[in-house]
């Protein structure tokens, strides 16, 4: 246990009479963890080590940390900090206090030693992988009770006794731990050996894997085998869907090859969104996964080796995976951002004449998104999160001018999510994430590209807003319906991958000046090709009333 009690005379926490504070529950550190940034998702580990979890300004990296403390007299101190920022707090049951750089100087070296000691751990395990795989023997013509059973060939494994030995790679080429496969399946790895981010490969190795055009991802060894055997197809075989998108990223730094995504077709959908998660973050990939539930060793089985080969190395849609009768049971409820008028998950387009306030109505719902409350035009808002507002034509200081004007008393510090911000005109240059004629000849650009992937590490994003679109794109919207529909797919394609609403900023055409007299006819007036509204699941636009409408409506009110 980290010991910090002597940076607080004795105590863990501050000396208040116990008689007279009655604790607070631990549950209630959460909260102030939260507000200093930390993402705190299963609740905190209550055993006097520091534990590390991300923070919302480095969702993908694990720069906070924390570490329960208990008192003699058994009440909680939670010490927590940002490693990046040098933020370093307390919580206490108590009270709250906090730490001095004593304490923290502590922690830190705490951690080193955590960090060494697993580093050891990590080399013996290396270590006793090697004796291991050394004394195995070649299982290529002495068959395990599990290959017998999945009727697949020992391509690069090892047999000891009967149990199958998988070896586990990392990128440089080094064993760091094996998979031990007993002849009923039950699979172990070695104790404190490394499997994330490990792999295996069939087909090639890691020398050759540089010249390969089609790559295999699979889970598990026997999976992999079906495939290779099949197809012919090189493997990479991942011990866990999980790990797949850190393995492919690193595989993608040594090879080029197009990676055929061939997860586990799992009935609670954890392949399916592990395949997806890796094709939305990386160039050059393809999801395969089975037409059927089980995985491909199981297609293998049940349907022949000609079954696999078709289905993995199909060019198709992947039809034969998506028949009606998969859709079973009562269908989800529809989930609202904004009750009965935006759907989470969806894009669409707000649009209304200059000057009207657009992006001003655009700035107030994605501070209500992040607060998780408001009603925004006339409709309770329902799901709060992480927002992104990509503007072109106001720089940050406007921004800063604007926010204060909604929220001048900094309500939005003490708030659980964040809006980040991206000002165009601070950047020092456009930025384009369409380009084209129109004439097809459009296409995305790798802006668009690295955009999903900053985009994809914000944890819990509701609400990405473009303001306004026409900037984006070099491509006439205008007047291209090809345009149009290309920009559409971009925006409904980031809604169903990040699952957020993608909300495009454009504007009307100066019919809307003077009023409109239908929504069909307010929906003609946004400007541009019918495609880029239709292709979006909805349209909002904003117009000048008419005098009739201004007065019933003040005559409604009383005015």
């Amino acid at each position: 246990m980290v010991n910090v009690q002597k940076y607080y005379g004795g105590h863990a926490a501050p000396a208040y009479h116990p008689a007279r504070i009655k604790p607070a529950p631990l549950s209630d550190a959460i909260n102030s963890l939260s507000n200093a940034g930390l993402i705190i998702k299963n609740g905190l580990i209550d055993d006097g080590e520091i534990h590390r979890v991300p923070t919302r300004d480095k969702p993908k990296k694990d720069h906070g940390w924390y570490v329960v403390q208990t008192s003699a007299s058994g009440n909680k101190t939670v010490f927590y900090g940002n490693w990046g920022t040098g933020l370093s707090e307390a919580w206490s049951a108590l009270g709250h206090v906090e730490t001095n750089s004593h304490s923290q100087a502590e922690l830190i070296e705490a951690q080193r030693a955590r960090d060494a000691d697993r580093r050891q751990k990590l080399s013996e395990a290396m270590a006793e992988a090697g004796r291991v795989w050394n004394k195995a023997s070649d299982a290529a013509t002495n068959l395990t009770p599990y290959l017998v059973k999945k009727k697949v060939g020992g391509h690069g494994v090892r047999r000891q006794g009967d149990d199958l030995v998988v070896p586990v790679y990392s990128i440089g080429g080094d064993l760091i731990s094996v998979q031990i496969v007993k002849p009923d399946g039950k699979k172990r790895f070695l104790k404190g050996g490394q499997v994330k981010n490990g792999f295996m490969l069939v087909g090639c190795d890691h020398s050759t894997i540089k010249h390969e055009t089609e790559i295999a991802v699979v889970e598990g060894y026997a999976t992999g085998m079906s495939i290779f055997e099949a197809t012919g197809v090189p493997v990479a075989v991942v011990f866990s869907a999980h790990f797949s998108t850190g393995t492919c990223r690193a595989l993608r730094t040594v090879t080029s090859a197009k990676f055929l995504l061939c997860l586990d077709h799992d009935e609670n959908g954890v392949g399916h969104a592990a395949a997806s998660k890796v094709a939305s973050s990386l160039d050059h990939c393809e999801v395969r996964l089975p037409p059927e539930h089980g995985d491909w060793n199981d297609m293998h089985q049940m349907h022949g080796g000609d079954f696999v080969r078709r289905h993995v190395l199909k060019k198709t849609f992947g039809l034969s995976g998506s028949k009606a009768r998969y859709l079973q049971g009562e269908p989800p409820e529809r989930i609202w951002l904004a009750e009965n008028y935006i759907e989470a998950s969806k894009a669409g387009v707000l649009a209304g004449v200059g000057g009207i306030g657009k992006s001003m109505e655009a700035l107030r719902l994605a501070l209500m998104v992040v607060e998780g409350k408001g009603q925004w035009m006339g409709h309770d808002i329902k799901l709060g999160g992480n927002a992104v507002l990509i503007c072109a034509e106001d720089d940050r200081v406007e921004m800063h001018r604007r926010i204060h004007a909604i929220d001048p008393d900094g309500d939005r510090r003490s708030w659980t999510h964040d809006l980040y911000l991206h000002t165009v005109p601070d950047a020092g240059a456009p930025v384009t994430f369409m380009t084209g004629t129109g004439a097809g000849e459009c296409q995305l650009t790798p802006a668009a590209k690295e955009l999903e992937r900053e985009l994809d590490e914000i944890e819990d994003l509701q609400l990405i807003i473009f303001d306004p679109v026409q900037a984006f794109t070099t491509a006439p919207i205008s007047s291209s319906n090809e345009a149009g529909q290309m920009w559409a797919q971009f925006c409904t394609g980031l809604a169903s991958r990040l699952n957020c609403v993608v909300l495009s900023i454009h504007h009307m055409s100066k019919v809307a000046l003077t009023g409109t007299q239908s929504a069909a006819e307010a929906r003609a007036a946004i400007r541009g090709a019918s495609s880029l509204v239709d292709g979006h699941r909805f349209a909002i636009a904003l117009w000048n009333a008419s005098e009739l409408e201004v007065s019933d409506a003040c005559l409604s009110i009383g005015e």
